[in-house]
């Protein structure tokens, strides 16, 4: 075998392995690419039939009416809305109504409210109001669903009147004064009548003995 033949071989023998390692590589690369458009449809379907189950079942809130005790109308709407974000965050199926339990309120500090709520499926919601943030914290691990924190305007009467703190500081407590200005009356004695005095005074002169003297009685 002359020297340029064997060169030759050399050379061809590299191409097949080289070949036989690069094509099963692109291979597989273009079979990845296609795997994982198909792996996102999937995962996409996926969530979208999780979301359309959870967004399916339209939640019942039971006794909502009495929230207006503690929160404002807007502050009530914010928190129905969180509810259903929760219970797909926990992936709780099947939640067909939510009901307060008002007789359950507590507040374990100043600034904290404390509700309850019973579930459908017969669990409890306990559901924490932080005052300073103004969120909702879900669950015994208070889970925070929106992290933005949200301020609510404070109900006002415009019908009361404008009173200040040194106004409230003068009032008496009671709504009474401690003491009373007016004078104080005094009695009037009427005179009662003196004719039975000056008639029982005439009785006893002529009652009185006149006293007489030895010569007289003789």
């Amino acid at each position: 075998m002359s020297r340029k033949k064997l060169i030759i071989a050399i050379v061809l023998m590299a191409a097949l392995i080289a070949a036989g390692i690069v094509i099963p590589t692109v291979w597989r690369m273009n079979k990845n690419r296609q795997k994982a458009p198909k792996e996102t449809e999937n995962i996409s379907e996926t969530v979208s039939e999780e979301t359309e189950n959870f967004t399916d079942t339209e939640l019942t809130f039971l006794e909502f009416d009495k929230l207006t005790a503690f929160f404002s109308e807007s502050q009530i709407t914010d928190f129905k809305e969180q509810i259903p974000e929760y219970l797909e965050k926990k992936e709780l199926s099947g939640i067909s109504s939510v009901k307060f339990l008002e007789d359950k309120t507590s507040y374990p500090s100043s600034t904290d409210t404390l509700l309850e709520f019973a579930l459908s499926d017969g669990s409890t919601l306990p559901v924490t109001y932080s005052l300073p943030t103004g969120t909702f914290l879900f669950g015994t691990e208070k889970l925070q669903v929106r992290e933005d924190t949200r301020k609510y305007e404070r109900q006002t009467d415009e019908t009361l009147p404008d009173v200040s703190t040194d106004d409230i500081e003068n009032m008496q407590e009671g709504g009474f004064a401690d003491t009373q200005n007016t004078e104080a009356e005094t009695p009037t004695v009427t005179e009662a009548p003196s004719d039975t005095t000056e008639g029982n005074t005439e009785a006893a002169e002529t009652q009185a003995p006149v006293p007489t003297t030895e010569g007289e009685s003789e």
